[in-house]
């Protein structure tokens, strides 16, 4: 299928640029707070980067259909939980000036499960076919 291996190739671009961006020493920060401060833009950046990497996962790693089995969906979802918690552990052992924050790993956490749970409730099925027919029509 044309469109796993491009949902394939999608990921891994994501994935390089996320983990470009999660130990890149010196990150310019854009202070921008909502709601008096306790939500910052870099914190919507770890939630949506979340949200597209899981979905952009499950596009590639799902059947035909777009769907998943349930033993695979709980090895997936583990898997990006400990994606989530390894990727923010290890960005100050590799890169010096980054910090570990409990606000970054509550918003890579949300991102994933949104992620998740959006491809789980409501599967891309149709609206993949439909534009792929609306293309080659």
């Amino acid at each position: 299928m044309r469109e796993k291996r491009a949902f394939k190739v999608l990921f891994f671009v994501w994935l390089g640029c996320f983990l470009a961006l999660i130990y890149m020493p010196r990150l310019p920060r854009v202070r921008v707070n909502f709601f008096e401060g306790w939500l910052r833009l870099d914190y919507l950046a770890h939630f949506g980067f979340n949200v597209i990497l899981i979905y952009l996962f499950l596009l590639w790693r799902s059947n035909e259909r777009y769907r998943t089995e349930r033993w695979q969906r709980l090895r997936i979802f583990a898997a990006g939980v400990a994606f989530c918690l390894f990727t923010e552990y290890t960005q100050h052992l590799i890169v010096p000036m980054r910090a570990f924050e409990y606000q970054d790993l509550a918003c890579n956490l949300a991102g994933m499960a949104a992620g998740f749970t959006t491809f789980v409730l409501c599967p891309p099925e149709r609206f993949i076919k439909s534009t792929l027919h609306r293309k080659n029509a």
